[in-house]
């Protein structure tokens, strides 16, 4: 048997290399690799090790190959519910989802009384719109442990996909009493109530803020929900996630939107510049980025947008209107 303590040095190794690194088939196996390839055939009934260079294949996104060493761990060691746990995950990464939601159910027949399982297979059966089995595995978990905060968040999650708002908000905020620190929470409540009471939708989001003020889809979260009222607040929210993420599309098109209400032309101009630069293929900001240039009087320039919108997507109605209006 392979000592425990060099499959801890394994697998704290491969977690620090694998967070950043680029994907097994762009440049090959690494040292790390191979060295868990040999480990495996020095020995080859340690389970562990299967376990390790699965977690190294799925953070490198082979998740084909994640899947067969789970397998295989799983049948020299069917006790460890973290392999049952890593395997649903590969599959449902490799648009398995069916495979996915099987290996959890196996795993919850597996370890009945294991919280975190029940908790991850009522995730798998919500992705899988199974709302009603989904809360039946809350139950269970709330039988297990009568103020869990993850179970009230799941079953609030799905009371909000079976569109039961008021039970929704009402396990959501048992939630956050359990637990303040539940980010995911605190957005679903904002987004809940956000249509009804401004004032408390606001509060809850920025609860989400306060846990985690540098996460790109909390901000993006709370941007959106004050686009409507607050659209100077929320375009200080999308520079925010640019300064965080000079990549994220979505953030310069949405502030480049909102810039365009405002009437702040160059401004526009200048998010939508951007965008087909880090996107040169996608319609849609060319077609904005026209309609901009129309606004600001440079017609040549937006029948320019308008007509590479269409080359890169014939069907787009939008543009072929505003080509049309132009005209």
């Amino acid at each position: 048997m392979i000592s425990k303590h060099l499959i801890l040095i394994f697998y704290f190794f491969c977690f620090i290399h694998c967070r950043n690194k680029p994907t097994i088939n762009q440049f090959g196996k690494d040292k790390l690799a191979r060295q868990l390839d040999q480990a495996i055939l020095d020995h080859p009934f340690e389970d562990s090790l299967y376990y390790l260079r699965a977690t190294y294949s799925y953070q490198n996104g082979d998740f084909k190959s994640a899947q067969t060493d789970l397998m295989y761990a799983i049948k020299l060691d069917s006790l460890s519910p973290g392999y049952y746990h890593l395997l649903a995950d590969a599959y449902i990464d490799n648009n398995d989802s069916f495979q996915g939601l099987s290996t959890m159910e196996q795993a919850a027949k597996q370890f009945p009384d294991r919280i975190p399982t029940l908790l991850k297979l009522s995730e798998f059966q919500n992705i899988l719109k199974q709302y009603d089995q989904s809360l039946e595995t809350i139950t269970s978990v709330l039988k297990l442990d009568p103020v869990n905060a993850n179970a009230y968040l799941m079953a609030g999650v799905n009371l909000r996909d079976l569109k039961d708002t008021v039970n929704a908000i009402k396990n959501l905020v048992k939630a956050t009493g359990y637990d303040d620190h539940l980010v995911d929470a605190w957005i679903i409540l904002g987004q809940l109530t956000s249509k009804n009471n401004f004032k408390i939708a606001k509060a809850y989001f920025e609860n989400a803020i306060r846990n985690d003020p540098d996460d790109i889809n909390t901000l993006h979260s709370y941007a959106e929900f004050l686009q409507d009222s607050l659209p100077l607040f929320a375009i200080s929210q999308y520079q925010k996630i640019i300064s965080i993420d000079h990549k994220y599309e979505d953030a310069y098109l949405n502030a480049g939107i909102l810039y365009f209400r405002l009437d702040s032309f160059s401004q526009a101009l200048n998010h939508f510049n951007i965008l087909t630069q880090l996107e040169p293929a996608e319609a849609k900001f060319y077609y904005y980025r026209g309609t901009v240039k129309e606004a600001m009087a440079d017609k040549n320039g937006a029948r320019l947008d308008f007509e590479q919108a269409l080359h890169l997507k014939p069907d787009f109605t939008e543009a072929v209107k505003a080509l049309k209006s132009l005209k």
